[in-house]
Order: C-alpha cells, then sequence, then structure tokens
C-alpha cells in the first residue's frame, strides 16, 4: 500500500472514530487505537505536520 493510501486510511479511521468520540476512552484497543498512536508517531517524529507553510507564504493546517 503507498504511503498516501495509508495516510488515506489512516485519516480516515481517525475521523470516523472522532464521530464516535463518546464511546472512545483510555481502554479503547483495536484499529482505533493504533491508528491514534500511529499519528501521534508521525507528529512527534516530524513525518506529519500540524500546519505547514506553503511556497506562497500561506499556512495550510492539516487535520
Amino acid at each position: 500500500m503507498s504511503n498516501a493510501k495509508q495516510l488515506a486510511t489512516l485519516a480516515k479511521t481517525i475521523d470516523d472514530a472522532f464521530e464516535g468520540r463518546d464511546k472512545i476512552g483510555p481502554k479503547t484497543k483495536g484499529a482505533v487505537r493504533k491508528a491514534v498512536d500511529t499519528a501521534l508517531g508521525l507528529l512527534d517524529t516530524g513525518a506529519a505536520r500540524v500546519a505547514e507553510r506553503q511556497s506562497d507564504g500561506i499556512w495550510q493546517v492539516n487535520q
């Protein structure tokens, strides 16, 4: 699976989990836990950014 496809799958899992956030807590396991841990890892290592300055100087905020 390509990196772009993996990130899209990760984003969908987290977006879907957000819609049911009232059912998620510290004991949540499975795909949601793995997706959140992966996203945090990407942010911690700098592989993903919360916001990025574009070449035209405008900031793009990533979800």
